[in-house]
Protein backbone atom coordinates (compact mmCIF):
# COMPACT_ATOMS: atom_id res chain seq x y z
CA UNK A 1 0.00 0.00 0.00
CA UNK A 2 2.79 2.43 0.85
CA UNK A 3 4.45 1.52 -2.42
CA UNK A 4 1.27 2.32 -4.31
CA UNK A 5 0.90 5.61 -2.39
CA UNK A 6 4.49 6.56 -3.23
CA UNK A 7 3.88 5.64 -6.87
CA UNK A 8 0.67 7.73 -6.93
CA UNK A 9 2.50 10.69 -5.37
CA UNK A 10 5.33 10.35 -7.89
CA UNK A 11 2.85 10.27 -10.79
CA UNK A 12 0.90 13.21 -9.32
CA UNK A 13 4.19 15.15 -9.02
CA UNK A 14 5.04 14.39 -12.63
CA UNK A 15 1.56 15.53 -13.71
CA UNK A 16 1.94 18.77 -11.74
CA UNK A 17 5.36 19.38 -13.29
CA UNK A 18 3.97 18.69 -16.77
CA UNK A 19 1.04 21.05 -16.14
CA UNK A 20 3.37 23.75 -14.81
CA UNK A 21 5.64 23.32 -17.83
CA UNK A 22 2.64 23.49 -20.17
CA UNK A 23 1.31 26.59 -18.38
CA UNK A 24 4.75 28.25 -18.64
CA UNK A 25 4.95 27.43 -22.36
CA UNK A 26 1.45 28.81 -22.94
CA UNK A 27 2.29 31.96 -20.98
CA UNK A 28 5.50 32.44 -22.98
CA UNK A 29 3.63 31.90 -26.24
CA UNK A 30 0.92 34.34 -25.18
CA UNK A 31 3.56 36.93 -24.28
CA UNK A 32 5.27 36.51 -27.69
CA UNK A 33 1.94 36.85 -29.46
CA UNK A 34 1.07 39.92 -27.39
CA UNK A 35 4.42 41.51 -28.28
CA UNK A 36 3.96 40.71 -31.97
CA UNK A 37 0.45 42.15 -31.87
CA UNK A 38 1.76 45.31 -30.24
CA UNK A 39 4.44 45.62 -32.95
CA UNK A 40 1.75 45.22 -35.60
CA UNK A 41 -0.41 47.88 -33.91
CA UNK A 42 2.51 50.30 -33.72
CA UNK A 43 3.43 49.63 -37.34
CA UNK A 44 -0.17 50.14 -38.43
CA UNK A 45 -0.40 53.38 -36.46
CA UNK A 46 2.85 54.64 -38.02
CA UNK A 47 1.64 53.74 -41.51
CA UNK A 48 -1.69 55.43 -40.87
CA UNK A 49 0.03 58.57 -39.59
CA UNK A 50 2.38 58.63 -42.60
CA UNK A 51 -0.58 58.24 -44.95
CA UNK A 52 -2.40 61.11 -43.23
CA UNK A 53 0.71 63.28 -43.48
CA UNK A 54 1.07 62.43 -47.17
CA UNK A 55 -2.60 63.29 -47.79
CA UNK A 56 -2.14 66.60 -45.96
CA UNK A 57 0.94 67.41 -48.08
CA UNK A 58 -1.07 66.58 -51.21
CA UNK A 59 -3.94 68.80 -50.03
CA UNK A 60 -1.52 71.66 -49.41
CA UNK A 61 0.11 71.18 -52.81
CA UNK A 62 -3.33 71.10 -54.45
CA UNK A 63 -4.34 74.27 -52.62
CA UNK A 64 -1.12 75.99 -53.71
CA UNK A 65 -1.69 74.86 -57.31
CA UNK A 66 -5.27 76.11 -57.20
CA UNK A 67 -4.16 79.49 -55.83
CA UNK A 68 -1.44 79.74 -58.49
CA UNK A 69 -3.86 78.82 -61.29
CA UNK A 70 -6.45 81.30 -60.01
CA UNK A 71 -3.81 84.02 -59.88
CA UNK A 72 -2.66 83.22 -63.41
CA UNK A 73 -6.26 83.16 -64.64
CA UNK A 74 -7.01 86.52 -63.01
CA UNK A 75 -3.84 88.03 -64.46
CA UNK A 76 -4.69 86.70 -67.92
CA UNK A 77 -8.27 87.98 -67.63
CA UNK A 78 -7.02 91.40 -66.53
CA UNK A 79 -4.54 91.52 -69.40
CA UNK A 80 -7.29 90.56 -71.82
CA UNK A 81 -9.54 93.30 -70.45
CA UNK A 82 -6.74 95.82 -70.81
CA UNK A 83 -6.13 94.72 -74.40
CA UNK A 84 -9.84 94.97 -75.17
CA UNK A 85 -9.95 98.44 -73.62
CA UNK A 86 -6.92 99.53 -75.62
CA UNK A 87 -8.41 98.11 -78.81
CA UNK A 88 -11.73 99.86 -78.15
CA UNK A 89 -9.87 103.09 -77.41
CA UNK A 90 -7.97 102.75 -80.67
CA UNK A 91 -11.18 102.03 -82.57
CA UNK A 92 -12.83 105.10 -81.02
CA UNK A 93 -9.81 107.20 -81.94
CA UNK A 94 -9.93 105.91 -85.52
CA UNK A 95 -13.67 106.57 -85.72
CA UNK A 96 -13.16 110.12 -84.44
CA UNK A 97 -10.36 110.58 -86.95
CA UNK A 98 -12.51 109.31 -89.82
CA UNK A 99 -15.46 111.46 -88.73
CA UNK A 100 -13.13 114.46 -88.57
CA UNK A 101 -11.75 113.63 -92.02
CA UNK A 102 -15.27 113.36 -93.44
CA UNK A 103 -16.21 116.76 -92.00
CA UNK A 104 -13.19 118.40 -93.47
Amino acid sequence: MALRKNENERIAGQVREAEEKRDAEISAKNERLRQELEKIRLSHAAQKKELEMQRERERQADAEDAARLLSEYQAATEAERENDAARRGKNISLKKYHVKQVRI
